[in-house]
């Protein structure tokens, strides 16, 4: 998908699944491979697993250097610059499309993102048609900004592709960076832009960060999506 093989994973022979996940603020996407690795081991079918990189640079919480899915430097007053916001969804759009041409079919495609890539996993998954086989959302939110810009891509009459679109939200019940009140919005907020019925999941003893039983219950979860057997 127009990147290097550390961050297209692809499997022995044709993949029949693809499992695309973004970073959160000031990761790599690298960051996020052996939680990539784990999550399509466990759907038990040949995955392709892409973990692309924002395209701005930013700092972690520890102060390391990373990147960011959007330019919060260009305008301090307006953190959350739709143009630089356009310009990932475009980015994302072209490797969806490279893996759709590659021959996975859209419905068995899943995206995800961890913190701040969770908020364009949902951009993704309710704006694409045909809609993508589902979404997972990592220890993130839909923040009033990000709902008010679905609304307004959808229309009054909300999001086609979310009519049918799986959900799985999992967070850390003790995560301070995205509290978990947040996630649970996130839930409302989805199911008020069309969404049926998202799953959601917190889980005792962990912050924010992606635990193994959230990963193990998402591939429980996506192979339920995919009726890709017991």
């Amino acid at each position: 998908a127009n990147v290097d093989p550390v961050r297209d994973v692809r499997p022995d022979g044709a993949a029949t699944v693809a499992l695309v996940l973004m970073h959160g603020n000031g990761g790599n996407g690298l960051d996020l491979r052996p939680a990539g690795l784990k999550l399509g081991a466990a759907l038990k079918e040949p995955c392709r697993l892409v973990l692309p990189r924002g395209l701005y640079e930013s700092l972690n919480l520890v102060g390391q250097p990373g990147s960011s899915w959007r330019d919060d430097r260009s305008d301090r007053r307006d953190p959350f610059r739709w143009d630089s916001v356009l310009r990932a969804l475009a980015q994302l759009d072209t490797i969806l499309d490279t893996l759709q041409a590659d021959g996975i079919p859209p419905e068995r495609i899943i995206i995800g993102g961890f913190s701040q890539g969770s908020f364009f996993a949902m951009l993704v998954a309710l704006t694409r048609m045909p809609r993508l086989g589902g979404v997972l959302v990592l220890g993130g939110s839909v923040g009033g900004r990000v709902a008010a810009f679905l609304r307004t891509m959808n229309g009054p009459k909300g999001s086609p592709s979310a009519r049918d679109l799986p959900a799985f939200l999992g967070h850390g019940a003790e995560d301070r960076t995205v509290p978990l009140a947040m996630g649970r919005m996130a839930v409302q907020e989805l199911q008020a832009l069309g969404l049926p019925d998202p799953e959601f999941k917190a889980y005792k003893g962990f912050g924010h960060e992606v635990p193994e039983p959230m990963l193990e219950d998402m591939g429980v979860a996506v192979r339920r999506w995919l009726k890709l057997g017991a």
